[in-house]
C-alpha cells in the first residue's frame, strides 16, 4: 500500500510539472501572437510544415507550420501546442529585427516585441536574403 503512494505522488508532480512548462510556453507564444494576428496566406507563399523554433528557452521542435509571403511571415501551431492553447500568429516583417546565425546557419536569431526567437534560416532570408552577419 505504501508503494501505491509513492507512485500516486510521482505521478501526481510530474503531471503539475509538465502542466505548468506546457501552460508558461504556451504564454511565451501567446504574447507574440496576440501582438500579431493571424491572416489568411497568400496562395504564392512558401511554406513548410514540421519547423522548428525557440521562444526565450522554450525550443518548440517540429510544432509549427511556417509560411512566408512578400509582407508577412504566417506562424501556425501544429499538434500538441494547438491543444494547450497557442494560437496562429502573422508577424509583418517590419517588425522583425534580424540577428546573427546559430548552429551552422540552419537557424536565424530574431527579435520580435522584444523576444529572441530562433527561426529557420529560409524563412528568416526571405525577409533580408543577402545580409550576411
Amino acid at each position: 500500500m505504501f508503494m501505491f503512494w509513492i507512485i500516486t505522488a510521482i505521478v501526481v508532480v510530474e503531471g503539475i510539472v509538465v502542466f505548468g512548462v506546457l501552460y508558461a510556453a504556451r504564454l511565451a507564444w501567446n504574447e507574440i501572437a496576440d501582438a500579431n494576428p493571424y491572416a489568411p496566406t497568400n496562395k504564392e507563399s512558401v511554406s513548410r510544415s514540421y519547423q522548428s523554433i525557440k521562444v526565450g528557452f522554450y525550443n518548440f521542435g517540429y510544432c509549427f507550420k511556417i509560411s512566408a509571403d512578400s509582407q508577412v511571415l504566417h506562424f501556425e501551431p501544429q499538434h500538441i501546442l494547438r491543444w494547450i492553447g497557442c494560437v496562429p500568429a502573422s508577424i509583418p516583417y517590419e517588425k522583425i529585427e534580424l540577428g546573427k546565425y546559430t548552429f551552422f546557419k540552419r537557424y536565424r536569431i530574431c527579435t520580435i516585441n522584444r523576444r529572441k526567437i530562433s527561426t529557420p534560416a529560409w524563412a528568416a532570408d526571405l525577409i533580408a536574403p543577402n545580409t550576411d552577419e
